[in-house]
């Protein structure tokens, strides 16, 4: 977090983006507060996840991004990927098959789902696995933590 805050000093833009991610998160029902109480009474296992700024420079609409690295090491413990299962194959379509079942039926769809990973939710063992602190690059606050209820694009 201190590093993300760090960054982001570099440019004032970049901060208001950032921090409006967050809170477009919190607004959506993407992700929520966890109060410090319902922290320490939680009995299960806890992950917090590292963020980071990603500037892309050729975007015009968001110049940052925020990212969940679930594949960054942290303090010499196992990435959030190395904990986690892959789940099967065959749920997931070859681009192959796909369009040779388009030559084979009646209708063909397509879909643009908006956020289409933020449309899974999860059960609390799962997003108590998705933790991270944050308090808006403000040095005054206090961080709080938050966990990210839905599917996180980039975990396995």
């Amino acid at each position: 977090m201190k590093q993300v805050e760090h960054s982001l000093d570099r440019n004032p833009e970049w901060k208001i983006v950032y921090n409006q991610q967050i809170l477009d998160m919190l607004k959506r029902g993407f992700a929520r507060e966890v109060p410090l109480q319902e922290f320490k009474e939680w009995q299960g296992s806890y992950y917090f996840l590292p963020h980071l700024a990603v500037v892309s420079p050729k975007s015009v609409t968001t110049p940052v991004r925020l990212v969940w690295d679930a594949s960054r090491y942290q303090e010499g413990y196992n990435t959030m990927n190395q904990l986690l299962f892959k789940g099967p194959e065959q749920l997931v379509n070859d681009l192959a098959s796909i369009l040779l079942s388009f030559r084979f039926g009646r209708y063909g769809m397509m879909n643009d789902i908006s956020k289409f990973h933020n449309r899974v939710y999860l059960f609390q063992e799962d997003f108590m696995m998705q933790l991270f602190k944050w308090r808006f690059c403000n040095l005054e606050v206090v961080e709080r933590i938050y966990a990210i209820l839905v599917n996180t694009f980039g975990v396995k």
